[in-house]
Parts: C-alpha cells; sequence; structure tokens
C-alpha cells in the first residue's frame, strides 16, 4: 500500500516529482523512490507503506527482471503468489513483494494479467521500448488514481492536493457542488472531481499513454454482466456453502501481511461476518475497533458483545471514543484529509476507528464495508425489486415482501404505481430530486446534473446503481483516505469481484425472506454468528448522532456559514434551517442539508477555490 506520482511531458522533473511525493508522505512512510527519464520526459515517485515484503526487494520505483518496465503501484494483490506459480513458475523472485509479481507478470502478459488480478490497485507502468505508459485501477476503484494536465505535462496521484500544486488557479466544478447539495452524493461523477481541471481515471479499466497529448481513453477490463431472470439461480443449501466459501476465501486471502492485522466492528451482519472468518482462520488474538453510542437508539453494544461472547478469547474488543465528535474542532480537518465534502458525521467517526489502530500499531484493518451492495442491503433497493417482481408478473413476491416488510401503506401505492408505469416513477423521482435544489441559488440549480442515477429500474440496473454511483465510491473514497493519512491500510473483503460475481446471479427473491433483508448471508453464515445478528431486522449502518451535533454546535456553524458570503447558495432558505437548529426543531434530513452547506463552505475557503 502506497502513494504513487508521475509526470509525462516537458516539466516531468525530480524536483517536480518530489515536491509531489512530499505531499502524500502519510501514504508511504517506510520508503520512497524515483525514477526519471529525461530523454522521454517521463518522471515516476512512489511512497512506501510496507505490507508485503519489508525488505528493499520491495522498493520502488520497481524495474522487470528483463530491464524493460517500471512500475509505480499502491494496493494489494491478494492472489500474487498463486499468480506466480500459474504464470512465474520458473521466475526467480529478488523477493515476495506482489509489485515484483505484477511487474514480471506484466512482462509475459501485458494488459491481459488485469483480468488475473485479484485485490486493489492503482498501478502505472512504463515501457522503456515502446515508450509508452500502462494506467490502471482496480474493479471497484478502491485505489485512487487523480490527473491533470497542466501547460504540455500530463501529471498523475493518488491525491489531489499534488494536483492543486501545480494548477494556477483552483477552480470550482460547479457541477459536483450542486450535485452534492442537493443530493447528498459524491464521488461518483465518473471521471470528476469537485476541481474544474482534476480528474478521475476510470475503476475498472486500463489505458495506453504514448505521448502527453494523447487523450486518455479507458478501456473496460470487467464488468458485471446482466443475466436473464429465467436464468437465475435459487438459493439453497448448496448455494449457500458455495457463497459462504467465496467469502471465507475473500477474508483468508486478505489476511496475507507481514505486519499485524486488525478488523473493525459496527455489530451489524456484514462486520460480524469479516470478523467471525478471522476469529477462525487467525491463530493469535487479534485487534478489533468498534465505535458505539452507549445508552442511544443507535446503540449496538449487545451485538457486539454477543459476538464477543461466541468468540471469546479470539480476539480484543477496542473502543473508539465517537461520543467527542466536534465540527468545530474536527470539520475542517476531515474535509483536508478528504479534499473533498463528504457524506455526513459518521466518516468524522470512521476516523476514530483508525486513530485507534494506529495508536495500537495495527497498519492493516478489514471491514465490512460493500456488504450491502453486494447482498441488496439498502432499504430501497429492497423496495426496487419488489417493485421489479411486481412488473414482471410476479405478485406473490411483491405482496411477500409488502406482508414482511415496515412499509406504510401510501409506499406500497408508490412502488406499486412505479411497477406499472416506471418511466412516469423515474420523472416523479427526478422532480423529487429538484426540489432538493432550494439551498442552491438559481444560477447554481441550473448546473445540477439531471441525473446520475441508473435509467433502469430492473435488477441488473439496481446492482449497478449501488456499485457506480450511489454507493461504493462513497466508500472507497472515505475509506481510503480515513485509513491512508494514518498510514495504514484498509481492506474490505466483500470487495472481491468473485462475491458480486455470484451474488448478482441469485433469483430476486432469495434477498429478502420474511423481512428480512441480506437473506443470502444470513443463510450462508447462519451457524457462524449469534442468533441475536442473524435475528435482527433493523438497519442501522455506521449511525452518528448528526441531528444532535448539528444542533449542539448551531451558534458555531450559523459564525461560521455567515461568515463566509458564497454566491452557491439560497441564504434565505438556510437562515430558515438554522433559525429551526437554534429552536432544536431540527429534523435529521435538514441537518444534513446544514452539514453539507457548511462543509462547501469550509471546503473553499481551506482550499481557496474560486468560482470562474
Amino acid at each position: 500500500m502506497c502513494g504513487l506520482v508521475a509526470a509525462f511531458g516537458n516539466k516531468a522533473t525530480e524536483n517536480i516529482i518530489q515536491e509531489m511525493m512530499n505531499l502524500i508522505v502519510h501514504r508511504g512512510p517506510d520508503d520512497n523512490g524515483v525514477f526519471i527519464d529525461s530523454e522521454h520526459q517521463i518522471a515516476l515517485g512512489q511512497r512506501r507503506l510496507s505490507i508485503q515484503d519489508l525488505t528493499a526487494a520491495g522498493h520502488q520505483p520497481m524495474h522487470s527482471s528483463c530491464g524493460r518496465y517500471c512500475i509505480v503501484f499502491n494496493g494489494e494483490i491478494y492472489n500474487h503468489l498463486e499468480l506466480r506459480k500459474k504464470y512465474l513458475n520458473n521466475k526467480v523472485f529478488k523477493g515476495h513483494s506482489d509489485t515484483e509479481t505484477i511487474i514480471e507478470l506484466f512482462a509475459i502478459l501485458g494488459e491481459k494479467m488485469l483480468p488475473e488480478l485479484v485485490g486493489m490497485w492503482a498501478l502505472i507502468i512504463w515501457d522503456k521500448i515502446d515508450k509508452k505508459f500502462l494506467i490502471s485501477r482496480d474493479r471497484y476503484g478502491q485505489k485512487p488514481l487523480y490527473f491533470t494536465k497542466v501547460d504540455s505535462t500530463l501529471f498523475f496521484s493518488s491525491e489531489i492536493k499534488p494536483l492543486l500544486k501545480l494548477q494556477k488557479s483552483i477552480l470550482v466544478n460547479e457541477v459536483a457542488v450542486s450535485e452534492y447539495i442537493s443530493t447528498g452524493n459524491y464521488e461518483h461523477l465518473f471521471e470528476h472531481t469537485f476541481f474544474k481541471n482534476i480528474f478521475i481515471f476510470k475503476a475498472a479499466s486500463y489505458a495506453f499513454l504514448e505521448n502527453y497529448n494523447s487523450e486518455l481513453q479507458p478501456i473496460p477490463y470487467w464488468k458485471i454482466e446482466p443475466i436473464k431472470d429465467s436464468e437465475r439461480v435459487k438459493f439453497d443449501s448448496t448455494q449457500a456453502k458455495i457463497l459462504r466459501n467465496k467469502i471465507e476465501e475473500a477474508v483468508t486471502s486478505q489476511l496475507l501481511s507481514d505486519v499485524p492485522v486488525g478488523a473493525t466492528l459496527s455489530g451489524g451482519l456484514d462486520s460480524s461476518i469479516i470478523v467471525s472468518v478471522m476469529a477462525q482462520q487467525l491463530i493469535k488474538k487479534f485487534p478489533v475497533f468498534t465505535a458505539q453510542f452507549p445508552g442511544g437508539a443507535n446503540d449496538e453494544t449487545k451485538y457486539v458483545k454477543a459476538l464477543e461472547k461466541k468468540y471469546k478469547g479470539r480476539f480484543d474488543l477496542i473502543y473508539a471514543p465517537v461520543h467527542k465528535i466536534s465540527l468545530e474542532s474536527m470539520l475542517e480537518k476531515v474535509i483536508m484529509e478528504q479534499e473533498e465534502p463528504f457524506g455526513d458525521t459518521s466518516i468524522i467517526a470512521h476516523g476514530f476507528l483508525m486513530d485507534e489502530a494506529r495508536s495500537k500499531g495495527i497498519p492493516v484493518i478489514l471491514g465490512g464495508q460493500g456488504g450491502d451492495e453486494v447482498s441488496m442491503g439498502y432499504p430501497w433497493m429492497a423496495q426496487r425489486v419488489a417493485s421489479y417482481a411486481l412488473r414482471n408478473g410476479r405478485v406473490s413476491e411483491f405482496m411477500s415482501f409488502c406482508s414482511t416488510s415496515k412499509i406504510s401503506k401510501p409506499e406500497i401505492m408508490r412502488l406499486a404505481f412505479s411497477a406499472i408505469f416506471p418511466k412516469i416513477e423515474l420523472e416523479y423521482r427526478m422532480k423529487k430530486r429538484k426540489s432538493y435544489t432550494s439551498l442552491l441559488d438559481s444560477d447554481f440549480t441550473k448546473m445540477a446534473p439531471k441525473s446520475s442515477f441508473a435509467a433502469s429500474s430492473d435488477f441488473y440496473g439496481i446492482f449497478l446503481e449501488a456499485i457506480e454511483t450511489v454507493g461504493i465510491p462513497h466508500l472507497t473514497h472515505y475509506d481510503d483516505r480515513s485509513s491512508m493519512i494514518r498510514s495504514i491500510e484498509s481492506r474490505m473483503p466483500f470487495l472481491d469481484h468473485r462475491i458480486i460475481e455470484k451474488t448478482h446471479a441469485f433469483k430476486t427473491s432469495e434477498f429478502f425472506n420474511n423481512g428480512y433483508s441480506k437473506n443470502i448471508l444470513r443463510m450462508a453464515f447462519k451457524d457462524d454468528l449469534p442468533k441475536e445478528i442473524i435475528e435482527r431486522k433493523d438497519k442501522m449502518g455506521f449511525y452518528t448522532p448528526i441531528r444532535e451535533i448539528v444542533v449542539a454546535e448551531i451558534s458555531w456553524i450559523k459564525q461560521k456559514i455567515n461568515g463566509f458570503n458564497l454566491p452557491v447558495f439560497n441564504n434565505t432558505r438556510i437562515n430558515d434551517l438554522i433559525l429551526k437548529g437554534e429552536n432544536n426543531m431540527l429534523t435529521v434530513n435538514e441537518s444534513l442539508d446544514i452539514f453539507r452547506v457548511l462543509s462547501v463552505i469550509i471546503w473553499f475557503n481551506r482550499f481557496k477555490v474560486e468560482i470562474e
């Protein structure tokens, strides 16, 4: 796990690369290196967080044994030892790092190696003979890669800050801001960031770059393929065993490390599955970090304790002090870490977990993120699947969902309407979405994109929406920044692509059973988890009391918002919300509105962003 930078063009100098690397020291405090090819105007730099092969044999930039290729790599390839046996059995290696595996594999397979990799990565490989770059990111975009062009040089970086230093002026991407304010969505505009001239290289793709004037044209190497309803698989005991084995394999493979490994635990199904597998696989006790609000409505302590009791003596439970969340003292710091406005205060709380891990000397953490996306775990997914079932004539499936789920009669009517008139329902969603732009100035309202959601409401479309737009891109962004700022490698076993390739092939009715979401995960791990966790129907997520936090600090928030006059917002609407906060009358959604406005204002101020 590392941070990388690169330059291609007349500004590809060692001084610039070193300056960029100095801004991402936290991503790789253990080692660093630079490769310069002045003749071809190439510069590669890398900061290393040593996880696999702690010796000098893992140093980057790394050259292939044939001398033709040079790589900078950020991430982990969990099956790289298996790939050595499969393709490189006769190769003599200097060490046991996955970087060495990748560069030698590329020497014989080229870009065809990418579908073979299981893991997370952002990488750049320089071909000294053909004079071109290979650029690639992992399937889910767990590892970031940004780029910008300044004059006649193309720059790449694992984070945005090194690229900002190269800009003559830092300009806002109005579409990204309006999207975030109106819906709360971020990091899913495919190739755009909140900064106008800084872009994201697409996940699950690669590109060859032959000169700095070439346009980057990502080529996909992986995607979830649609499956006909008639070809979907029934989830039975055999399939449950297969799914359990795949998840167990994912967790076990991600225990590959030469340094200590730990986990986070919320008390929910997903993180409990990860910890249960680790408890059964690891010989030594390992630390598990949790964050709870004791006595509150969303306190999950009893579920955490139930898992601790079942695996007594297998792990040490460590509580993070999340009750100390303060927007006044923490929000600016976290926005600088995240580099862009973010979702809610749960991301601040996640930082507390990473602080605890770092203080205990644990540089690798496994978490349950992604479990909802691969198993239809969100309420909106369940409702859309029920609507889809009715549209396709499966009335009993729709009625079963409605009778066992805690949704109102008006909501049932809306689901039925969306099933019969899907296009009208989509238009309704867009109109409702448009109403959220009331926080924006009229000029910014016009810039809000019409839709970033999947156009299709079928089962395949629902999966894509979670993977490509409103779900996983959010998770991977905040998780990477929150962990790497503390020099921690965060791993997500549920984002092993082999899991979703299995789960999305099941019949839609298998995901929900008698009011239980994520039925496939419950059945696969019913013997591994306490009854309390298997049978719980409520879904809390990683909860933080956003309404209480905002109301408690409303005076400071008012001062901050009014002290920075930004021609982006509808000030009348915002002042109405602040007044409600002063009178302790805010709803949770209104508190989120205030949080987003505050985040944008702080982001503009801290990064000195300008409106063009």
